[in-house]
């Protein structure tokens, strides 16, 4: 279950401050947070350059604690440390929780002016595209699939199948995998297999230092807190914010192909 702490932000609307939602657990992806550190983390959300600005001393006299309980909390919650606890918080939208261009480039380690370049290359209207998830990954690359048939890609599902049997190699290829863990086995098989034909690879892994990710030409990091949790029993965002992604490549993919 989400806990949704309302923020007060400056918008205004008939001369009322409106109230703006956010899902903190979502956010710093983790369940297990008490009170103290809802409003903790709730203070960070509302302002992250005041408090980055007042310090780290000035917020844990506020909250009656220390900086070096902060700075373990920043490190349970998966960060180097206090000030990347920061960082990721004034990356927060404070509009809307869809992923943006600027946000897409960040996960993706590269700046947009590649991110763009890639995207026009590997997603491009004569390219082959080619798809493979397993376990929970192969309903959301169902829903990759028909999103990309709806906009007018080639794209093919790999359930059962290997790229050597259905590529003719008559076009560009570009393959799209998805692996919370970023060491599924028939993953790299598949890229391995990609390579071999001399495609590239986008990637939607937890763990930007996992296989895949390194072998992918454009690796998206869905963060997650526990991306070894490959039985998915344990709370996580990452096939949510994956959908989120994708559908924010389609957007700039199309706007990057209709500019050429």
């Amino acid at each position: 279950m989400f806990v949704c702490l309302t923020l007060k932000l400056g918008h205004l609307m008939g001369g009322l401050t409106m109230p703006k939602i956010f899902q903190v657990e979502r956010i710093f992806k983790n369940t297990d947070l008490t009170p103290a550190e809802k409003k903790l983390l709730t203070d960070i959300l509302e302002d992250p350059n005041a408090v980055q600005q007042n310090g780290i001393r000035t917020l844990a006299k506020r909250h009656f604690t220390s900086p070096s309980a902060i700075e373990r909390l920043a490190k349970r919650l998966g960060f180097s440390g206090y000030s990347e606890m920061i960082y990721h918080a004034k990356k927060q939208d404070t509009e809307t929780s869809v992923i943006n261009e600027t946000t897409l480039s960040h996960l993706s380690n590269v700046n947009h002016t590649i991110l763009r370049s890639r995207l026009q290359k590997y997603l491009a209207p004569e390219t082959c595209i080619y798809l493979y998830g397993e376990g929970f990954n192969t309903f959301i690359s169902g829903y990759f699939y028909r999103k990309l048939l709806v906009n007018h890609y080639d794209a093919t599902q790999l359930n059962g199948l290997d790229i050597p049997f259905v590529y003719t190699g008559e076009r560009p290829l570009t393959l799209i995998v998805l692996s919370r863990s970023g060491e599924n086995f028939a993953c790299l098989q598949k890229i391995d297999q990609a390579k071999q034909a001399n495609g590239h690879v986008i990637s939607f892994t937890a763990n930007i230092s996992s296989t895949v990710a390194k072998r992918s030409d454009l690796p998206i990091e869905i963060r997650d807190g526990r991306p070894d949790d490959s039985a998915n029993v344990e709370y996580t965002t990452f096939y949510g914010d994956t959908l989120n992604a994708f559908e924010q490549l389609i957007v700039l993919a199309n706007r990057v192909q209709s500019e050429a």
